[in-house]
């Protein structure tokens, strides 16, 4: 009887396309003390995993542990000239938004007529100079300087670090973010 009863339960999975080691899979589920018997996702029993252990995460310890102390040092070098680069980069673009906003500010209230002539002057003269900076000192476009070389030089790094790329290959990398700064910026004369 008991065998009937199965073979007809197989039948029926077969016909709805659930294999037996599916549906076995299933019955496991419904066993007590698993997730499917949890009131709420706190009582579920979660087997604990040393985040160590799981493939991909290692400790910085880890990270630097095959790199020489001058290698190290030439890591640490270059990882700070990166984040130099970032912080020079959201410099040069807050002050390229700050100086355009400002001059907007400047040349609407100089052309307005709710202020004397005498501060329409100086708002124009105001707007003029924040203009007259954007135009000349072009923080976009150090910006994106800036940034272009955080992007060549920053995962060099980490590639470094985690040895996948070889010590003159980030050297190169480091010259070209170099380059990629300083280009445009002389006449070659």
């Amino acid at each position: 009887m008991a065998d009937n009863l199965k073979k007809d339960e197989f039948i029926a999975n077969e016909k709805s396309g659930i294999s037996q080691d599916a549906h076995s899979g299933m019955q496991e589920l419904d066993k007590p003390g698993t997730a499917a018997d949890a009131a709420t996702v706190d009582d579920a029993k979660v087997p604990k995993v040393d985040k160590a252990l799981i493939v991909g995460q290692q400790t910085e310890q880890q990270k630097t542990e095959h790199l020489p102390a001058a290698d190290l040092e030439l890591v640490k070098e270059l990882q700070r000239k990166a984040n130099n680069w970032m912080r020079w980069y959201n410099f040069s673009g807050w002050v390229y938004w700050i100086l355009g906003a400002a001059s907007v500010a400047f040349s609407t209230l100089g052309a307005s007529d709710v202020f004397e002539q005498q501060f329409s002057t100086v708002f124009a003269l105001l707007s003029a100079i924040c203009l007259g900076i954007i135009g000349f000192a072009n923080p976009q476009k150090k910006a994106a300087k800036f940034i272009g070389a955080y992007r060549l030089l920053e995962p060099s790094v980490r590639s470094y670090k985690y040895g996948v790329l070889p010590k003159a290959d980030l050297l190169v990398k480091d010259k070209e973010a170099e380059n990629m700064l300083n280009e445009g910026d002389f006449d070659g004369k």
